[in-house]
C-alpha cells in the first residue's frame, strides 16, 4: 500500500477502565487491604518499614551544653577571620621547567575591639604581610589598615571601615582572678576553616613565656583547649562568655594542638591597647592622669612575690600637676618594649584597695585642696604632693 492510496486504516478503538474484568478489580482490592493491615501497628498508625529504626526523642540539652551553645552564638559576631597577602615572588617549578609567580598567604583570627572598627590580633599573623583582609561573620570582607603594633607582646591593632551596625565589640572580663581548673573556650579559624569553638580548662598560670622575635607573654594563661595554626589572635573566653585572653602560642613538636596553649591575659591586653590607641576609661584632669580603674600588682623580679598593689598611671595630660611633679606614665621604646607607669599605692595616707574609692576622692577635689600620693617606680616607693589650682 502506497502513501498516496485513498484507502484508510480503521480507527483505533478507545479503551476505558470499564472494560477491565470485574473479577480482577476485586482481587486487587483484597491485596491492597491486606498490605494496609500489615503496615498498621496495634495503635492504628503506620509502622516503620521492615529494617528501619525508630528515632529516639532527644530531649533538652544538658545545662553545660546549652551554655556552650549560647556562648558560641553570643560571641561569634565578635570574632573575625584575617587573611594576609604577601609580595609576589618568582619560584622555579621543576615539574614543568618554568618560573611561576607565587603570592604567599596566611590566615589568622582576630577580635572586634570597639565599634570604631579596631580589630586586635597577634603581630605574627600580619607581620610579613603586604595587605590584609578582615572577614566578618556576615560574610562581608574589608581591607584592613595597620594602626599600631606592639612587638614585645606580639600584638597588632588593625582598623576596618565597616559600619558600626556590623561591628559587635567583644565583652571584656578580667584575668587577675582566674583560677587553675576553671572552664574556658577558645574560638578562631584553625587552618582557615570555619569559625570553631573548643573547650578546656585553665591548666596553668603565671610566668613569662618567650615567643619568636623577642616577644613574650607576661602572666601567661595556659590552657588545654585545642589551639591550632589559624587560631592565633582569637579569643579565650570564660564560662560567662567574656574575653580573658588572646590565643597566641602552642607548645607542640608537630606545630598542631598538643593540649598546651598559651594566651595573653586580658588585663595585659587592655593596658597595651590603651597605650596603642591612646585611650583609657578614666581621666582625672585635677591631677592630669589617665588610668584604668582597676588594681595592678607589682611583683618582685627576684622572688616573684607581690610587693605592691595599686593604680597604674598610663598617660600624663600635658601641663597637668602630675607632669609638673614629674610623675611618669607608661611608655614604649623604639623596639616596642613596655615600661610600666608609676603605681599609685596610697592616697592621703590610706592604701588604695578599691579603685572606685580612689576615684571618689579625686572627684571631690576642689580648688585649693591638697593631695598626697604614695607611688612606686620600678620597685622604689616615693611621695607626690600637690595643691589643686
Amino acid at each position: 500500500m502506497s502513501l498516496n492510496s485513498d484507502s484508510r486504516l480503521p480507527p483505533p478503538v478507545p479503551r476505558s477502565t470499564a472494560s477491565v474484568h470485574p473479577g480482577l478489580i476485586g482481587i486487587l482490592g483484597v491485596l491492597v487491604a491486606f498490605l494496609l493491615f500489615k503496615m498498621l501497628n496495634e495503635q492504628g498508625v503506620f509502622s516503620e518499614p521492615v529494617g528501619s529504626r525508630v528515632v529516639t526523642p532527644r530531649g533538652d540539652l544538658a545545662d553545660d551544653e546549652q551554655t556552650t551553645v549560647e556562648i558560641y552564638r553570643n560571641i561569634r559576631d565578635s570574632v573575625v577571620f584575617i587573611e594576609t597577602r604577601g609580595d609576589a615572588q618568582l619560584k622555579f617549578d621543576l615539574r614543568v621547567n618554568v618560573w611561576r609567580e607565587e603570592v604567599p598567604e596566611g590566615v589568622g583570627s582576630g577580635i572586634v575591639w570597639d565599634d570604631r572598627g579596631h580589630v586586635i590580633t597577634n603581630l605574627h599573623v600580619i607581620q610579613f604581610a603586604r595587605a590584609a583582609t578582615v572577614r566578618l561573620t556576615d560574610g562581608s570582607e574589608w581591607n584592613a589598615r595597620l594602626v599600631e603594633i606592639y612587638p614585645a607582646h606580639d600584638l597588632a591593632v588593625l582598623r576596618i571601615d565597616a559600619p558600626r551596625g556590623k561591628l559587635k565589640p567583644i565583652p571584656l572580663g578580667t584575668s587577675s582572678d582566674l583560677q587553675v581548673g576553671q572552664t574556658v573556650f577558645a574560638l578562631g579559624f584553625p587552618f582557615g576553616l570555619n569559625l570553631t569553638l573548643t573547650k578546656g580548662i585553665i591548666s596553668g598560670q603565671g610566668g613569662t613565656i618567650p615567643l619568636d622575635h623577642g616577644a613574650q607573654i607576661e602572666d601567661a594563661i595556659q590552657t588545654d583547649a585545642a589551639i591550632n595554626p589559624g587560631n592565633s589572635g582569637g579569643p579565650l573566653l570564660d564560662s560567662a562568655g567574656r574575653l580573658i585572653g588572646i590565643n597566641t602560642a602552642i607548645l607542640s613538636p608537630s606545630n598542631a594542638s598538643a593540649g598546651v596553649g598559651f594566651a595573653i591575659p586580658v588585663d595585659v591586653l587592655r593596658r597595651d591597647v590603651a597605650l596603642l590607641l591612646e585611650t583609657t576609661p578614666y581621666r582625672d584632669r585635677n591631677l592630669g592622669i589617665d588610668f584604668w580603674p582597676e588594681l595592678v600588682e607589682w611583683r618582685n623580679p627576684r622572688t616573684g612575690e607581690v610587693a605592691y598593689t595599686g593604680i597604674e598611671i598610663l598617660h600624663l595630660i600635658e601641663e597637668g600637676l602630675a607632669q609638673q611633679g614629674r610623675l611618669r606614665g607608661a611608655t614604649r621604646d623604639a623596639a616596642g618594649h613596655y615600661f610600666r607607669g608609676d603605681l599609685i599605692i596610697a592616697c592621703n595616707g590610706e592604701p588604695i584597695t578599691d579603685p572606685q574609692q580612689f576615684i571618689a576622692i579625686l572627684e571631690k577635689l576642689r580648688s585649693g585642696d591638697e593631695i598626697t600620693l604614695r607611688v612606686v617606680r620600678q620597685g622604689v616607693p616615693g611621695d607626690f604632693s600637690a595643691r589643686i589650682p
